[in-house]
């Protein structure tokens, strides 16, 4: 099974996620309050992918980015946010975000994102097994 993490402030739109995701038997999930937390779980433990609210307490979702992939760039990491601007969505990628989306959210549209950076992340680890060492 492959390991979510979700941070959001807003504990509705983590259930929503949540269950989206669960709903097809692929994911394990676990949820994180806000970027302060995210960061301190993705330390914590193993994680494939992780999808993080741009507005949240104590750090935003861009800041607990850069601590994410400081960490292990190897995770994709989707932005959401309620207020998308194009300077945050610019920052998010160059920071190693996969992609960045706005809420609400439509259920097959995050389905189809986080199936497309689990398939990348697979793409990326089997290029890198397979690259002759010199």
């Amino acid at each position: 099974m492959l390991r979510v993490l979700v941070a959001d402030d807003d504990q509705g739109l983590r259930t929503i996620v949540r269950s989206t995701l669960e709903a097809t038997g692929r994911f394990e999930i676990e949820e994180a309050f806000d970027g302060l937390d995210a960061v301190e779980k993705v330390k914590a433990s193993r994680w494939d992918l992780v999808i993080l609210d741009v507005d949240m307490p104590r750090l935003n979702g861009l800041e607990a980015l850069k601590h994410i992939k400081q960490h292990d760039p190897s995770i994709a990491v989707i932005i959401v946010t309620a207020y998308a601007n194009i300077d945050d969505a610019v920052r998010s990628v160059k920071e190693g975000a996969f992609d960045y989306i706005s809420k609400p959210v439509a259920s097959d549209l995050l389905l189809a994102m986080v199936d497309k950076a689990v398939s990348v992340k697979s793409l990326i680890a089997q290029l890198a097994a397979s690259a002759p060492v010199l």
